[in-house]
């Protein structure tokens, strides 16, 4: 329980700082600034799923010290050679068309210190170092998003961003490569061993395309909206979007973390699939009565808290936070299918979510809707795909969904509930208070069951 605890308590911090810094940044920077970030982004994160052929992930899985060198020193290999190939594609990019230096500069260096982050956070994963791990991330974050304001009050755009993240890379990377220093001597001292890359073409094939595929299905539309609704309604949906998952991915990341860490525990143990059903159970509860009321409050709580200019992005928000609260549980059990060799499974799916998420923008714009139904349809596209991966995860790790479903449901009758009572305003607050006592009671019983799993 204490590993998770310092995963957590790491990663909610490393969002915590983000968020608190969400309200400055946003009258720092433009709608514009966000939609051009977001695109730069989207690129840098297809980019780093292939940068280490996923052989970083594999370090998770290794079986002993001298494998888990080896991979250590391929994945190191792996990066700098294809980050010189971006360095290379992107020289020759300019070379013809002589335009977006400014963007196209911070693609290899943004590539590089993200796919080294990786390298080391799961090497520190692996050693249950999760202490250095959890402080490597609020360096990430704090260093990052502190740069970003302070480069952001010399009027860069979208460049003190990309600069400032790139800062938050280098610190953390500075302080995990300083506490592992004694572990790196020792893979140069590796002799010939009987390790070979090809028993790693699941992650190499797989993975990485999962990976690949995964990040395009995330960002992808963010770049899709902006493409065909504008800059400034796409920064909109970018800065909607980062902000419900940033606290939601606190939990997220770290339930994924935790499962591949007590993996082969809970395997030898036998209580694999039953620890699984009581994780998704728990996350069911967590998030489904609050994101259902969320919806009446966020249009005006993003104008509040990050200012007028957001009021769009809160509107779209109030949207979306169905299909990205039935994103935060698939994300949290997604990491099951490449623990049990189901990457041609996760592959398959998340082909599937990239094509069917784009077609519905696709279809929404070519039939000339208003801009919100276009949003609305894409999010009803996006609930019904990930919850359709739910239901493969389900399948394959054996986990039954009567208590998914029935939280859905209770989340859903609460809205129902509240919006029949707009008109009546006592009613409506006293209605509302029994349901949060209601959600609070079923919360702390499922706690008590969660608390099992993390011992």
């Amino acid at each position: 329980m204490k590993s998770f605890l310092y995963l957590i308590g790491g990663t909610s911090l490393a969002q915590l700082i983000t968020i608190a810094a969400s309200p400055l940044l946003s009258r720092i920077f433009s709608p514009t600034d966000f939609g051009t970030f977001a695109i730069l982004t989207t690129v840098v994160y297809f980019l780093t799923a292939f940068s280490c052929l996923r052989l970083d992930f594999a370090l998770l899985s290794s079986e002993n010290f001298t494998e888990l060198k080896w991979l250590l020193r391929k994945s190191l290999d792996i990066l700098l050679v294809i980050s010189l190939f971006i360095v290379f594609s992107v020289a020759v990019f300019y070379f013809f068309q002589k335009q977006y230096l400014e963007v196209l500069i911070f693609i290899p260096i943004m590539v590089f210190f993200s796919g080294l982050f990786n390298i080391l956070n799961n090497l520190t994963l692996k050693l249950q170092l999760t202490n250095i791990n959890a402080k490597s991330k609020v360096l990430q974050s704090g260093g990052g998003v502190l740069s970003q304001l302070i480069l952001g009050l010399y009027q860069l755009g979208f460049k003190g961003m990309a600069i400032g993240q790139i800062l938050g890379f280098i610190y953390s990377v500075t302080y995990l490569f300083q506490k592992n220093i004694n572990f790196f001597k020792e893979i140069f001292k590796l002799n010939n061993t009987n390790y070979k890359i090809s028993t790693y073409k699941r992650y190499i094939l797989y993975d990485s395309v999962g990976a690949g595929f995964s990040v395009i299905a995330n960002h992808l539309p963010t770049l899709f909206i902006s493409a065909i609704l504008g800059a400034n309604f796409g920064g909109s949906y970018y800065m909607a979007y980062r902000v419900l998952m940033l606290p939601i991915s606190v939990i997220s990341i770290s339930i994924s973390q935790f499962i591949s860490s007590k993996y082969f525990e809970w395997k030898i143990n036998g209580v694999y699939h039953d620890n699984l059903k009581k994780i998704l159970n728990f996350m069911s509860i967590l998030v489904f009565i609050p994101s259902f009321l969320a919806i009446f409050i966020l249009p005006d709580l993003f104008s509040y808290i990050l200012g007028s200019n957001w009021a769009l992005a809160g509107r779209i928000a109030a949207i979306c936070i169905i299909w990205i609260a039935i994103k935060f549980i698939f994300d949290s059990l997604i990491i099951t299918l490449s623990l049990d060799k189901g990457q041609k499974i996760a592959l398959i799916f998340q082909i599937f979510l990239t094509f069917i998420r784009i077609l519905s923008l696709w279809v929404g714009w070519k039939l000339n809707l208003d801009y919100f139904y276009i949003i609305k349809i894409f999010c009803y596209v996006s609930l019904f795909s990930y919850f359709s991966g739910i239901l493969i995860i389900s399948y394959v790790e054996k986990i039954r969904l009567y208590e998914f479903i029935e939280n859905f449901l209770i989340g859903l009758v609460s809205y129902i509930l509240i919006y029949i009572s707009l008109e009546k305003l006592f009613f409506m607050y006293f209605l509302m208070f029994l349901i949060f006592l209601f959600w609070f009671l079923r919360l702390r019983t499922s706690v008590i069951i969660f608390k099992e799993v993390l011992r």
